[in-house]
């Protein structure tokens, strides 16, 4: 029977809940994942976060609508809202980000409940956990290889 420990990936790119936005976003995409674990100092995970949820933190970062009158441009927005949801934004940690508490399995759970778990909770990504310390990842492909 195929197992989590069977699949996973050990080799799992990691964040702790102060890592700015930007530093990981770039850590996603230098590394080609779209969901990383959260840890705290002691390896325990606290969260996840994937692109879906950068993607849908910058919604609200959408520029002033502006109007022309005439031969003026009048904001319907003050400009300087606008600057304050650039700095909120670009302050953002993964703390601030990410689902927790994690969905997570053990190292033993079969590829049917893991399966089912993603489909479940409508997760692409499992953190497998043992003894309370991240051991690895299982992502959707992970799972259709399996």
């Amino acid at each position: 029977m195929v197992t989590a420990r069977d699949i996973m990936q050990t080799e799992v790119v990691t964040c702790t809940p102060e890592t700015p936005l930007a530093e990981l976003a770039r850590q996603m995409l230098d590394r080609g994942v779209s969901g990383v674990p959260v840890v705290d100092t002691g390896g325990r995970v606290v969260g996840v976060v994937t692109e879906n949820d950068i993607i849908e933190s910058h919604q609200e970062l959408r520029f002033p609508t502006v109007v022309a009158l005439f031969d003026a441009i009048l904001y319907v927005e003050s400009p300087r809202h606008f600057e304050e949801r650039v700095r909120k934004a670009a302050a953002t940690t993964a703390g601030e980000l990410m689902h927790a508490p994690p969905i997570t399995v053990g190292p033993e759970a079969t590829l049917e409940e893991i399966a089912t778990v993603m489909t479940r909770h409508g997760v692409h990504h499992l953190p497998v956990v043992e003894g309370g310390r991240l051991v690895g990842i299982v992502g959707k492909a992970d799972v259709v290889r399996g």
